[in-house]
């Protein structure tokens, strides 16, 4: 199986990546949008007129545990690439590993562009979401999202391309894969 994790902060091009080289290579997106556990979640706020914030305060152990396991059950009956937070920390023996960076600011602009918002709201925006991501994923999982050590790849969105970081990691997949792309 083809199975490629992509992770990064808010606004670091995950998604837009994901979308991008899942087309290119003909494979499956698996991002949050895609999961039935995550649409659920998302209506029930929608109804209650809470924030995307809001969500994530609440979801809890449970919510968590269903969602990993959903991502885990597509990654393992299909060729994809995965783009949620956690993906390349679920995905047992992905045959890639990707961290997308961005700075602040710039993540900051793209969230405040796709969202039709003020600069400085999405920067108190994104700033809250990493901090409480941050430690989300500490309480929950023990994972530090700070550390990169066993990705094999770090971009920087801000210097590469769409199509540049999709030619990059298709490379490396094609190298750590060479039977495959024959």
């Amino acid at each position: 199986m083809l199975r490629i994790c992509i992770g990064g902060l808010s606004c670091s091009g995950k998604t837009t990546l994901g979308e991008f080289l899942a087309k290119e290579l003909n494979i499956t997106h698996v991002t949050k949008r895609t999961l039935d556990t995550y649409k659920k979640l998302e209506d029930d706020f929608k109804a209650s007129g809470d924030s995307q914030l809001k969500m994530l305060q609440a979801a809890d152990k449970r919510y968590a545990d269903a969602f990993d396991k959903e991502v885990v059950e597509i990654a393992n009956s299909t060729d994809c690439v995965v783009t949620t937070w956690l993906g390349a920390w679920m995905i047992k023996d992905p045959a890639i590993r990707v961290w997308l960076s961005a700075g602040f600011d710039e993540r900051a602009r793209r969230y405040a562009n796709n969202h039709d918002m003020k600069i400085d709201d999405a920067k108190d925006y994104v700033k809250k979401k990493d901090e409480l991501t941050t430690s989300s994923f500490m309480d929950l999982y023990k994972i530090d999202i700070k550390n990169h050590s066993f990705f094999d790849m770090m971009i920087n969105t801000e210097r590469s391309s769409l199509e540049e970081a999709a030619a990059l990691i298709s490379l490396l997949a094609m190298n750590k894969d060479k039977t495959r792309f024959r």
